[in-house]
């Protein structure tokens, strides 16, 4: 049985995966200027290492390389710039794209997934499935138990939505100067194109899928390689300001940049998933001690099979289905009762903070956990068959839905 490092342990592979990311795409850029034998080495080592190491990872490196390579043949085809794209370069850029893709087909042919067919088709399927019946203009999927509690009252809750669109409403004006200013600047077509395309791409996978919806390829993990790409044209557009902007311009970009950017990003829901800045508002994502180890000893009171299923708050279910063999769902109420005779697991920060539970219904309605008593949570004529410091798990006399 998985226990609660799960958690940590996904963070720290998707960091591994970013961190190939980046010498892929350094290697990519690299080869627009030069064609060494060492650089090639790199990006295919870079790429190979990612496609064995995360998922999500793998498929932002294809990305990178599909349009890097579209771009050096593009800007190769027109040969306005001969000499700068040597054949070398372009056959590396376009067969470790090719040779990366094949093994990525490979292997996620043959890796285990939930249900018994293995991940390829199982993601297809599933995405497939998405688009046929659930996807739709302002589907936000997950709306309900995205973040921030329900009902968010006050000044305070009016105005954080503003506080974290302000820092990135800051960093794409500097990407939209950045990408200008590339198109101005003489660089190989190819190399302009990559970072254009390629950030142009990932911002429509994760705000365009998730405006619709579609939420397969957790468009939310692409997050990170999105801003990576930001990052390196948004600095390329303050250069330009600085060489280019009068002073009272510079000084309010600079403002901007060292203060307003920072402050914004320092209180974001998605940069403080594990120590939220506004603890009322956006549930906390880390867990303690106790949770952690409830984990691990309900994995043992109730072993995981098949998708069994185990109901709590959100974002604590998440925990439970990612260890594997749970279905984690979050814990039904009608008229402030239990609606479902699944096992709920109970803790005590369901009282404390900004987690989630669902009214029962057709259409899911979102509740706070702090709206509800514990009794209600795990009333009395349920057996409380494990209990810690923080955590219960309640089940039925009769079994439940075993």
């Amino acid at each position: 049985m998985c226990c609660g490092g799960a958690e940590s342990a996904d963070d720290d592979v998707r960091f591994v995966g970013l961190v190939f990311f980046l010498g892929a795409l350094y290697a990519v850029t690299k080869l627009f200027f030069a064609d060494d034998l060492w650089v090639i080495a790199l990006l295919a080592a870079c790429s190979l290492a990612t496609v064995f190491t995360h998922q999500v990872s793998t498929a932002v490196v294809l990305v990178l390389l599909g349009v890097a390579s579209g771009s050096v043949l593009f800007s190769y085809a027109l040969d306005g710039q001969r000499g700068i794209h040597s054949v070398r370069s372009v056959a590396a850029i376009v067969g470790t794209f090719l040779f990366t893709f094949v093994v990525t087909i490979a292997s996620w042919s043959v890796t285990p997934w939930y249900g018994d067919l293995p991940f390829l088709w199982q993601i297809l399927e599933t995405f497939t499935t998405t688009v046929s019946t659930d996807a739709g203009f302002l589907n936000l999927a997950g709306g309900g138990t995205g973040g921030a509690g329900t009902g968010s009252a006050g000044l305070m809750g009016e105005i954080i939505p503003f506080v974290q669109w302000f820092g990135f409403a800051v960093l794409l004006l500097a990407v939209v100067v950045g990408g200008l200013a590339m198109l101005r600047m003489e660089n190989p077509t190819g190399a302009t194109l990559t970072f254009l395309v390629a950030g142009a791409a990932m911002f429509v996978i994760v705000f365009g899928f998730s405006l619709f919806g579609v939420r397969t390829i957790m468009p939310g993990r692409w997050i990170a390689f999105m801003y990576a790409l930001f990052a390196i044209v948004g600095a390329t557009g303050l250069y330009y300001l600085s060489q280019h902007a009068s002073r009272r311009v510079l000084i309010v970009v600079l403002l901007l940049v060292t203060v307003g950017y920072p402050s914004s990003m320092v209180v974001a829901e998605k940069a403080t998933l594990d120590s939220p800045a506004f603890e009322d508002e956006y549930a906390r994502f880390s867990y303690t001690e106790s949770e952690l180890a409830a984990l691990e000893t309900i994995g043992e009171i109730y072993p995981p099979r098949d998708e069994r299923p185990i109901a709590s708050d959100h974002p604590y279910k998440t925990i439970y289905g990612r260890a594997g063999g749970y279905f984690g769902q979050v814990a039904e109420f009608e008229d402030g009762r239990l609606a479902s005779s699944s096992p709920i697991v109970a803790r005590t920060y369901q009282g404390e903070g900004p987690a989630i539970f669902e009214e029962a219904g057709a259409e899911e309605q979102p509740i706070a956990s702090q709206s509800l008593s514990a009794a209600q949570v795990c009333p009395s004529e349920r057996n409380r068959v494990y209990v810690n410091d923080n955590v219960k798990l309640c089940t039925v006399p009769t079994g439940g839905s075993e």
